[in-house]
């Protein structure tokens, strides 16, 4: 009897050992276990450099774009416009300084050519920067006597005079101009030119800034 009760003790007392030592080897594996459930949680970054990436080839595309110069041609109703000449002492005005940023972007040209050497009046054209520049060449044949070319930017609405200069020979002038969003056209007067053309300049800046908005920069569409 009495060893029956001595083995019922050790035998409770091994379980009892085994049990403990079964849990004791189970709590280490909880803890990893938890650990790794607990980082795959993190969300992932990648989509934000990839929206990134994307806004900044958009713009860069955008401003590599360069127009074709619009052609701004002679009208063919020279009497319907408020002055029909030249207004006088236009050598007044002077010539500007061309812009210091080199980035400007050619948007449109009026071009002499045999049958308006001598000038004319250009058709109406509205100009949708609010700084812009004519650039003026002028080719005059060999014999510089009695070479001129002078040239006048005004209101279509009422032929004030806006801006204009004067060559007596051969050269370049430029004007800066401030006057947009106004119907406007040029007059002519050549005498012994080989050739001339004037160019419309804008910064690259403003170019960008109208585009960006979809306006209409088609200058001669009124």
């Amino acid at each position: 009897m009495e060893k029956k009760i001595i083995w019922t003790i050790v035998i409770g007392i091994f379980l009892f050992g085994l049990i403990f030592f079964l849990l004791i080897d189970r709590l280490p594996q909880s803890s990893q276990s938890l650990a790794p459930q607990t980082s795959t949680n993190i969300p992932p970054t990648t989509t934000v450099k990839l929206i990134s990436a994307s806004t900044t080839t958009t713009i860069v595309k955008s401003s590599l774009n360069n127009p074709e110069p619009q052609k701004i041609y002679f009208s063919g109703r020279p009497m319907e416009f408020p002055v029909q000449r030249v207004p006088p002492r236009l050598d007044l005005f002077g010539s500007d300084t061309p812009f210091k940023d080199p980035r400007t972007v050619t948007f449109a040209y009026i071009e002499g050519a045999p049958v308006n050497l001598n000038g004319g009046i250009t058709q109406e054209f509205n100009v949708p920067y609010g700084l812009w520049m004519v650039n003026v060449s002028v080719m005059a044949n060999s014999d510089p006597t009695e070479v001129w070319f002078r040239w006048a930017l005004l209101y279509a609405s009422n032929g004030t005079i806006i801006d204009g200069g004067e060559l007596l020979n051969r050269g370049i002038m430029y004007k800066i101009i401030q006057t947009s969003n106004s119907d406007m056209y040029i007059i002519v007067d050549a005498n012994r030119i080989k050739s001339y053309r004037i160019n419309f300049e804008t910064p690259r800046e403003n170019y960008d800034q109208i585009h960006n908005f979809g306006l209409n920069t088609d200058i001669t569409r009124f």
